[in-house]
């Protein structure tokens, strides 16, 4: 069963795995003795979440508990807080950033002793594992385009509304720059193409970026939809 990320019913479904994992119960022994070893999860809003989103996890010597949605996370007894945008949340329970890494990268931050969670690290790496083995889905299942962020839902597809393009194939866009004037005075369009390598979008039929491209000067470009299939994973 394929749980929505982040509901009260995935964290309930993550606390129930965490539960039952016999590595993580090993590697983090100790862990919040004599110190509270509670965490929020903080999601921060992005293009793919409204608003900021809060889970409370308690964490005790191999033991989870409580685990659930908050509004407002001061009203939790909480010594941690691990924070990052959702997009890296969704990398995060799809295996592609760990939370050490993560921490390393500056990709998340967190409020509390980081000593403490490097000497746990592999209780950390484990509770990841752990999201991993959780089947989620997210409430807009398509990556971000390489060129815009400004993104909308369109029924089961993806619109995006970006700067026009240039396309030369169906996996392949390129954003174009504004003119320049050649050695011999003409004016002429530009593209990303023109002095680096298109960045080739690969995915399934799902989902799908749409842009309206209308005609260009430059040499090759074409007028028209460039349609190219986004990666969901």
């Amino acid at each position: 069963m394929a749980y929505d990320f982040p509901t009260e019913e995935w964290i309930e479904r993550w606390e129930e795995v965490v539960a039952n994992d016999e590595d993580y119960r090993e590697t983090s022994r100790g862990w919040g003795v004599d110190f509270n070893g509670n965490f929020v999860f903080h999601l921060r809003a992005d293009d793919r979440l409204p608003e900021d989103r809060y889970f409370f996890v308690g964490l005790e010597d191999g033991d989870t508990f409580g685990c659930r949605a908050v509004d407002d996370p001061e009203e939790t007894d909480y010594g941690f807080v691990y924070r990052g945008d959702y997009r890296d949340w969704v990398r995060m329970t799809q295996g592609e950033i760990g939370a050490i890494d993560g921490l390393m990268s500056g990709t998340f931050d967190i409020d509390g002793d980081m000593q403490k969670v490097l000497q746990y690290s592999d209780a950390a790496a484990r509770l990841v594992e752990c999201s991993n083995e959780v089947e989620s889905t997210s409430p807009i299942e398509a990556r971000y385009s390489p060129f815009d962020s400004r993104v909308t839902a369109s029924g089961s597809g993806i619109v995006a509304t970006a700067a026009p393009i240039v396309a030369s194939s169906p996996t392949s866009v390129a954003r174009t720059r504004p003119s320049a004037v050649n050695s011999s005075g003409t004016s002429r369009t530009t593209s990303d193409a023109d002095s680096a390598a298109r960045r080739p979008l690969t995915g399934s039929s799902s989902s799908q970026w749409t842009h309206a491209s209308p005609a260009s000067t430059g040499s090759g470009a074409r007028s028209g939809t460039a349609t190219c299939a986004l990666a969901t994973k």
